[in-house]
């Protein structure tokens, strides 16, 4: 296969179309020519690899396209690599609250080890996060969406959390199943791990319950709950107390505290299946020295939290 038509099969896919591609590739090719030697590519594999209108890639073009993207989606951070500009360049994606309840103080640690450290952040959660990855724009995510099979992703399992629902204090008692039967429930969006989790297994077990307000982080449950509008579906984040965190320069739990309002309670959710949250990469970005201290110090997390896995 002509490697300069994988390229531009790769943009093209990324881009979501040809036109889309033509203004975004590092080099300057006119529409029909694209189209024309995309044409030879599908000639020379005998499938079709995309829809034009709307846009869509075929099996064989998803194929492709994932067994391809870790090579070109790596170009530009190799590039900068051997030129020495990007050695203190981190690019993590994760949702909100994971940056502000854990990343925060274990960043504030890497600037004092890095003194050229370059930080970019994505908040997001899912799949979006995981091809990012997979096509080279982050380094590094953190997300309950697993991509083992994806080639050229390194998946590691970071912890299982468990499902649980957050209720007035005055609720606290009061049986799961019932609860839910009554309330309506405020969630992160249907499409979120946490939430499919949830509804798959109540639909097993063929239990109602009413999808109330939907809000897009996790520590926004506990105010809507506070103020009234249902009861929450959340998952039990290991957190330290006050007395025991972190507070020397460096420590990457520093100011981590456990700050659910005391008007709040968690209720468990017996036998429902757990959340498991990840960390992705790739094995070029965990070659370079920022990476590997991130991931390093995820660990160290893991081990202050109680959830470090064998």
């Amino acid at each position: 296969m002509n490697v300069h038509h994988l390229e531009l099969f790769y943009h093209v896919a990324r881009n979501q179309g040809i036109s889309a591609a033509v203004g975004r590739m590092p080099f300057s090719v006119q529409q029909p020519a694209i189209s024309s030697q995309l044409k030879q590519l599908e000639d020379e594999l005998g499938a079709p690899l995309f829809v034009r209108r709307p846009f869509d890639l075929t099996d064989a073009g998803r194929t492709l396209f994932v067994a391809i993207s870790p090579f070109f989606g790596q170009l530009d951070a190799l590039k900068d690599e051997i030129r020495g500009l990007s050695s203190d360049r981190l690019r993590v994606g994760a949702s909100g609250v994971v940056f502000s309840t854990y990343l925060l103080p274990l960043l504030d640690a890497l600037r004092q080890t890095f003194p050229d450290f370059r930080l970019s952040m994505r908040d997001g959660s899912g799949s979006a996060l995981a091809e990012a990855v997979m096509t080279g724009d982050l380094d590094v995510a953190i997300t309950s969406h697993g991509e083992t099979s994806v080639r050229g992703v390194d998946c590691q399992s970071l912890v299982n959390l468990p499902l649980q629902l957050i209720v007035p204090q005055e609720w606290a008692n009061d049986p799961w199943n019932e609860l839910l039967a009554t309330k309506p429930v405020i969630s992160l969006p249907k499409n979120e791990p946490l939430v499919h989790t949830f509804a798959e297994e109540m639909d097993r077990r063929g239990l109602p319950w009413d999808p109330g307000v939907e809000v897009h982080q996790l520590n926004a449950i506990d105010a809507f709950v506070e103020r009234g509008f249902g009861i929450g579906l959340s998952v039990a984040v290991p957190r330290l107390p006050k007395k025991e965190r972190g507070g020397s320069h460096g420590d990457p739990l520093s100011g981590l505290a456990d700050d659910r309002p005391d008007t709040l309670s968690a209720v468990a959710l017996p036998d429902f299946p757990e959340v498991s949250v990840n960390l992705l990469t790739t094995a070029a970005a965990k070659r370079r020295p920022v990476v590997a201290a991130f991931i390093q110090g995820i660990g160290v997390l893991q081990t202050r939290l109680g959830v470090k896995k064998s």
